[in-house]
């Protein structure tokens, strides 16, 4: 019996003599008033038999239906302590209970998407962390509350990173980056679901309630306790966007400039800010290719439309082929000058270029949420011709030392710095060390991602500290089909509680046609992301 019970219990008893003796002629005498503390409420629900037959009794002395709210207080002869029986949660205050979050986390290279905690799959271990026990039991129902670990908070990460059939149970702000974020019940958190909610009573027991009663509590509980979802700011980003030859060819063919967008939009229009890596100039200053080979990757202005479409909000212009025309340099600085114009026509911020070199290091700065992102790009591919000058239009050069201040002087102005990176050698999973230098200096001086291109397949991602490094996304929207890898890539999508990275995930692409990236099947999901983990399994 609990001890909010033994507690009660005399209460429970002493009302049901009182309703024994009720058919006295003579009147009881008043009782003398004493002061009582704060109610006891007691969930008719989670009693046992003998005890809520018990209330039952008491209940009907005061001449209320059994299952309704019930105050005891005008009973002659009360006791100490007030008895309240409810099955109405509403009646529960601020000093209670205690809201927490809670999300469901798997081993990063994990293939599970899901946890039903109505119905876990069986051999299937939950960690969850014992300090928030109490809380974290009340969303639980009998299969996985068995199938339940309770660790120290900072135990429960480890456990499931080194136990591929498990995942975890952890309140949204002790999310890791470093674990998969995975749907609970069909809430996903970071993709803007209210996540589970567990809540912490003092005086109040819920056991054995279902999860839609418990959810429906917890997130009306929630808002009477003004305890809202934390906010999440959700960043997707993608691999290279070259609008070119074959793709342009294709769109041409079908009048529509935001076609190559349509299997995706959806998506990256649902984020909180969408970057894209522009790798081609959006200018009609010069003659683009049809579907050919060739390296002048030129664009007509009207390609700006499907970035628009596709509510990419910045780009990074950092990259070597942002100046291509197929004709003379000046005629090309002028498809550079035309494709920032045109991205700003179009209310697309760019990054990572400019009209001189100071412009070109500057930030796109933007706020989401109340939270102010700072944007930075740099090229390591072509800056050494194709780079700004202090009078002269170009990109911005990814150079030791300037990307360490630029982030400082970016973090002055924000309060997330994401730093996108056109470098590495093309077609290998694997970067260079060179690239690895780059990324931990820009980690270390406070950037909170890395988002890397140019390679034109997928590579290794790593973990620094609190921040999280993609060396490379693979194309996203361009014509190669001649291997199989240079027709896949991965979004990247990484969510913020405020300025704490607590999730990334990559969800693979697959080009059809030459021009449309759509989302890849599971087994080439499989295939894209094993590729990506021996990479990254490299690095170490």
């Amino acid at each position: 019996m609990t001890a909010v019970l033994r507690r009660v219990l005399p209460a429970l008893l002493l009302a049901a003599a009182l309703s024994a003796c009720s058919g006295d002629k003579h009147e009881p005498p008043a009782p003398t008033p004493t002061p009582r503390p704060e109610p006891v409420r007691i969930d008719v629900a989670a009693l046992d038999d003998e005890v809520r037959e018990r209330v039952r009794v008491a209940a009907a002395a005061t001449g209320a239906q059994f299952g309704v709210d019930v105050d005891v207080d005008d009973v002659p002869g009360a006791p100490e302590r007030t008895i309240v029986v409810t099955s109405d949660a509403t009646a529960v205050s601020s000093d209670e209970a205690t809201v927490r979050y809670w999300a469901a986390f798997a081993p990063y290279w994990s293939d599970r998407d899901v946890l039903d905690l109505d119905a876990p799959e069986p051999g299937l271990t939950i960690y969850a962390p014992e300090e928030y026990r109490r809380g974290g039991e009340q969303m639980l129902g009998k299969t996985a509350l068995r199938m339940t670990r309770w660790l120290s908070a900072d135990s429960v990460a480890a456990a499931v990173a080194n136990d591929p059939n498990s995942v975890a149970l952890l309140p949204v702000e002790s999310a890791e980056p470093w674990l998969r974020s995975i749907s609970v019940n069909g809430a996903d958190f970071v993709r803007g679901d209210a996540p589970v909610v567990g809540q912490r009573t003092t005086e109040k027991l819920y056991l054995g309630w279902s999860e839609e009663r418990l959810a429906a509590f917890g997130h009306a509980l929630a808002r009477r306790l003004e305890t809202p979802p934390p906010v999440i700011v959700r960043v997707v980003a993608t691999g290279d966007i070259i609008p070119s030859r074959c793709v342009y060819e294709r769109q041409l063919r079908r009048n529509d400039f935001t076609a190559a967008f349509h299997a995706t939009a959806d998506y990256l229009r649902a984020a909180d800010l969408t970057l894209g890596s522009l790798d081609a100039s959006l200018s009609d200053a010069g003659e683009p290719a049809l579907c050919e080979q060739t390296f002048n990757l030129l664009s007509p202005a009207r390609s700006v439309d499907g970035l628009a479409f596709a509510g990419i909000d910045v780009v990074t212009v950092a990259t070597n082929h942002i100046k291509d025309c197929g004709s003379t340099a000046a005629a090309c600085n002028q498809a550079f000058l035309d494709t920032l114009a045109n991205l700003r026509g179009a209310g697309i911020a760019y990054t990572g270029g400019g009209e001189n070199r100071e412009a070109a290091h500057k930030p796109a700065i933007v706020e989401r949420k109340g939270v102010r992102i700072a944007v930075l790009g740099y090229d390591d591919i072509a800056a050494s011709y194709l780079g700004a000058g202090e009078t002269t239009p170009g990109t911005a050069a990814l150079q030791t030392g300037v990307l360490a201040g630029d982030i400082a002087a970016a973090r002055k102005q924000a309060d997330i710095v994401i730093v996108m990176c056109q470098w590495g050698a093309e077609y290998t999973p694997n970067p260079s060390e060179r690239q690895r230098a780059f990324a931990r200096e820009a980690i270390d001086a406070g950037a909170a991602l890395v988002v890397g291109n140019h390679p034109h397949v997928v590579q290794a991602v790593e973990w620094r500290g609190e921040g999280f490094v993609t060396y490379a996304l693979g194309n996203f929207v361009f014509d190669q089909d001649w291997s199989t890898e240079t027709q896949q890539g991965a979004v990247l999508e990484a969510s913020f509680i405020g300025t704490r990275l607590v999730a990334v995930r990559l969800t693979p692409t697959r080009i059809v046609d030459m021009y449309q990236p759509t989302w890849a099947s599971p087994a080439e999901t499989r295939a894209i992301m094993s590729r990506i983990r021996a990479a990254t399994d490299a690095l170490r």
